[in-house]
């Protein structure tokens, strides 16, 4: 039974909120308190039962499980994966059936059944821990009556910062953080935007992974060096944990910090994910910031922050903003050879120079999705992961970094690197073992994928498009999925649509998922959720032109210069690796002016946005028949490995042939006589045990299929 398997499925989302929680606060484990916090908080009537029951304090159990965690020491965030500690292991395994082997075999752990466990194990921790609070909030609240300033020495309120904020000019003088190589213009125009008299509030904005935070962690470790002008040298940058601040405090927490840090001259407080705050919080910081009273670092992304930062008009004067690009590959060279030897320590594995290499050179040809120096990062980590799993002693190699980015790409390995000259040459042969009696539509194929690879136009990156046309069953599909399987190394990169069920108004919404406030909106787009999942394939829509024009207008997008698509959840899809195509069953006649059409199934600005337009030909009777020999070796090859040996006669390639006497429905419709009669009979036999150890021909005898067999 698998770990994802025991658990309910919105524990399992429960113990990923955890998992990113204790990430975070740089925790080594996910504890039984940091779970007990998830739960008790987004289940709150479950868990006020709970309490009730035992008869505790849940507010007073909530406040006890965060100070548990903050207790936890912090270790180096570089290549942290927290586990679940012991205590929650031992809940789990008290929550499963186990068999004589003590294999589990049976279990479904509730969110409740959880949170039970973990109160009953620790109820008399908390019964004392709300004594102790008792007293200590009794001997606050006599001393705040004597205090005539309490807004600046009331020391619950002092630790209120403190308590939600983690001091990062500590952590750099502790060494916790890596040099930051390739950011000298950006830790220049953060240090400029700080000794600004206005608008000293920068937001870092760039994609994700591009190393935002590693910039403010960087200019951390300037600060603590002493090497920022004087005016800075005494602040420090406290990260602060807006999440869990506004989880157990709400909004009036969040501006009460706020106005504690604006009343210490050598706070700056930095804000990650800036565009998650919460409605409210912006009303809070824009007056301290008006006045000059609060420094802000902030990090987001550039659409996040056109989104929902720049609407703001007010705020967004307030900010300094600071682009962020990604790193150069020989930056991203610099970057991973600098903390190799932090993800080595971390993993008790060497890492070798050839798989830095690959990891960078690699993820930039094949992950465009992503971004550096993060996506070359994560073949590191997760190759290392793998080795320290297997329990390998060798270095971490270029293999081991191709194993794992086949697994994220899902290109085979052996596609990987491969020699594009000696590929390329060969492609119409190698396609050619697929497709029968179409060498001009082959050729053309062929002809454009080779020049898009050796000789890309500059700065384009739409994705390689073409258009088959010609009747149905004659290799059009059977040619998309040849080129998945040569190109991308297996047919599952081939992502079909069948454009019949597109013809509605608003199509396009299922390719890239309905607009905020609809139904299915937080699913995506099937055609975006597709390409992203698998970057590098063949998308086909067959018969195009039965599509609403909603969907054309999608493609115009994909097929421009940028090769990119937004999806209705803002995302941004990269299609520069897909090949796409679009099948008609238009006749060459429909088709004019290189492939306008004259009824106006398709506008000028989508056909001139297509690479090549194909013809596929009319298949004569002696293709069929060949294509009707290949079927049925195939057929053959199959069946030898279940150990049933049948060979055809030539009469039953004329059979199926003869099955269509027009001859007008192609390679589809041989396929359908195969699978309809010719395994039909097969199969009856099969059943009846007729085949074992024997050898059999298929002939036809007065016109019906017939099996003789081989009793010698």
């Amino acid at each position: 039974m698998k770990f994802n398997d025991m658990f309910e499925r919105r524990m399992l989302q429960y113990l990923g909120v955890a998992k990113r929680e204790s990430t975070k606060r740089c925790k080594p484990a996910i504890s039984a308190y940091m779970v007990a916090r998830v739960i008790i908080y987004n289940e709150k009537e479950m868990s006020r039962r709970i309490f009730s029951e035992l008869q505790l304090d849940r507010n007073a159990f909530f406040e006890m499980c965060y100070r548990r965690v903050e207790e936890m020491p912090q270790v180096s965030p570089i290549g942290l994966n927290p586990c679940l500690d012991d205590e929650v292991e031992e809940v789990v395994s008290q929550s499963v059936q186990r068999d004589g082997r003590q294999q589990i075999i049976a279990g479904s752990i509730t969110a409740e059944t959880m949170l039970r466990k973990i109160v009953a194990r620790h109820k008399d921790e908390a019964s004392e821990y709300q004594r102790s609070n008792s007293n200590s909030n009794a001997n606050t609240n006599a001393n705040d009556n004597t205090n005539t300033n309490a807004n600046t020495n009331n020391p619950q309120r002092k630790g209120l910062l403190a308590r939600y904020s983690t001091d990062w000019t500590e952590l750099a003088r502790e060494g916790k953080f890596t040099p930051v190589i390739g950011r000298d213009k950006e830790m220049e125009s953060l240090e400029r935007a700080l000794l600004r008299k206005s608008k000293n509030n920068p937001v870092l904005t760039g994609a994700a992974g591009t190393g935002k935070t590693a910039i403010v962690e960087g200019f951390a470790t300037k600060i603590a060096q002493g090497n920022v002008p004087q005016e800075l040298r005494s602040k420090k940058i406290l990260a602060l944990n807006v999440i869990s601040l506004l989880e157990e405090m709400r909004l009036g927490g969040f501006r009460e910090v706020i106005d504690q840090a604006s009343q210490l001259d050598d706070v700056i407080l930095f804000i990650d994910e800036m565009h998650a705050l919460p409605k409210g919080t912006l009303d809070v910081l824009k007056p301290f910031m008006a006045r000059g009273q609060l420094r802000l670092i902030g990090a987001t992304t550039t659409t996040e922050y056109s989104r929902f930062l720049a609407e703001d008009e007010a705020f967004a004067r307030r900010l300094q903003k600071i682009d962020v690009g990604e790193l150069s590959v020989d930056d991203t060279l610099r970057v991973i050879r600098g903390i190799k030897p932090q993800y080595e320590s971390h993993h008790g594995i060497k890492i070798g120079d050839d798989a830095v290499q690959a990891a960078v050179t690699l993820s930039q040809r094949y992950m465009t999705n992503r971004f550096q120096p993060d996506k070359s990062i994560d073949l590191i980590d997760e190759a290392a992961a793998k080795l320290k799993m297997a329990r390998k002693p060798g270095p971490v190699t270029e293999d081991d970094v191709r194993e794992i980015l086949s697994k994220k790409t899902g290109i085979p390995v052996e596609k990987i690197g491969e020699d594009d000259k000696a590929f390329l040459k060969n492609l119409e042969a190698t396609l050619g073992q697929y497709i029968l009696g179409q060498p001009q539509a082959v050729a053309a194929v062929a002809d454009t994928v080779r020049t898009r690879r050796v000789w890309p136009d500059k700065d384009n990156r739409a994705p390689a498009s073409f258009l088959f046309f010609g009747p149905s069953g004659v290799g059009k599909t059977a040619l998309a999925r040849a080129l998945a399987t040569t190109l991308m190394g297996t047919p599952k990169a081939l992502i079909r649509f069948d454009m019949s069920e597109f013809q509605k108004d608003f199509a396009s919404s299922r390719l890239i998922g309905p607009p905020p406030g609809y139904v299915g909106y937080e699913k995506g787009g099937e055609l975006t959720n597709a390409v992203d999942a698998r970057p590098y394939s063949v998308v086909l829509l067959d018969e195009i032109e039965k599509a609403d024009q909603s969907v054309f207008d999608v493609f115009l997008q994909v097929l421009d210069e940028s090769g990119r698509l937004t999806d209705s959840r803002n995302r941004v899809v990269d299609f520069s690796n897909t090949i796409i195509i679009f099948t008609s069953n238009l006749s060459e006649s429909e088709l004019m002016n290189d492939g306008i059409s004259s009824r106006g199934f398709f506008r000028p600005e989508f056909m001139n946005r297509i690479d090549k337009v194909v013809h596929f030909n009319h298949l004569e009777r002696p293709i069929l028949m060949d294509i009707a020999r290949k079927m049925l070796n195939e057929k053959r090859d199959e069946l030898i490995k279940q150990d049933v040996h049948i060979e055809f006669d030539p009469s039953v390639v004329d059979y199926i042939v003869d099955s269509d006497p027009s001859f007008g429905q192609g390679a589809r419709y041989i396929g359908h006589v195969i699978d309809q009669k010719v395994k039909k009979r097969i199969v009856k036999e099969m059943i009846d045990d007729k085949l074992r150890n024997k050898s059999a021909r298929m002939t036809v005898v007065n016109g019906e299929l017939e099996l003789q067999f081989n009793h010698s």
